[in-house]
């Protein structure tokens, strides 16, 4: 369960819309505006998160974020590679938009079964 739960909120993580990560490739063919929705997300968790080692990683991502989007705005704007046919995009919206739901849902409901702070201590007794 603590496997699932965790591959879980990895997954959840990577799809964050912000370049570096897979979410923001994601974005980059939808809208560059969705690419805007990842940059506050990734500082509230920058500022949530208690370990060194995450503030770190957030904080690279959040700096490679902001000059990924900066990037992407300018190109986008001269570059017709970014442009898809309204059916392209339509289709990668509501694939992503599943994976989001089903990863969120699935997420909720293992959160909610099970006591993971009773998990993560027992197995952080046998070291």
């Amino acid at each position: 369960m603590v496997l699932g739960f965790t591959s879980i909120v990895l997954n959840l993580t990577n799809l964050i819309p912000v370049k570096p990560i897979n979410g923001g490739h994601i974005a980059e063919a939808i809208s560059p505006i969705i690419c805007y929705i990842g940059l506050p997300f990734i500082l509230y968790l920058l500022i949530s998160i208690n370990s060194l080692k995450g503030k770190i990683s957030l904080f690279i991502v959040l700096e490679m974020g902001i000059y990924e989007i900066y990037n992407f705005t300018r190109k986008y704007k001269n570059n017709s590679y970014f442009k898809l046919d309204k059916s392209s995009r339509i289709e990668f919206i509501v694939i992503y938009g599943i994976m989001l739901v089903s990863l969120a849902v699935s997420g909720i409901y293992l959160y909610t079964l099970f006591d993971f702070n009773e998990l993560f201590q027992s197995i952080l007794r046998y070291k």
